[in-house]
């Protein structure tokens, strides 16, 4: 991409509820910088229950926008 997007992650746990996008804080935000990169956490991110993703312009909790159509592709690798 042409600017910083941040790829933002959220793990059901205990509550029994889908996280909403823009409402419920992520557990954990990734900026992706222009340009892209490979991320790799330096520990395995071990969490109770289903994991969810989604990719904004902004990096602020509550930022809900959605990235242009074409282009953007993000690839996680889950073990």
């Amino acid at each position: 991409t042409s600017t910083t997007i941040y790829l933002k992650l959220w793990w059901q746990g205990n509550t029994n509820t889908t996280p909403v996008l823009g409402t419920t804080a992520p557990t954990l935000t990734i900026p992706i910088p222009a340009g892209g990169t490979y991320f790799v956490h330096p520990r395995p991110l071990v969490m109770p229950g289903p994991m969810y993703f989604a990719v904004t312009n902004l990096q602020a909790d509550t930022d809900k926008t959605v990235l242009s159509t074409g282009g953007e592709a993000i690839t996680l690798f889950l073990e």
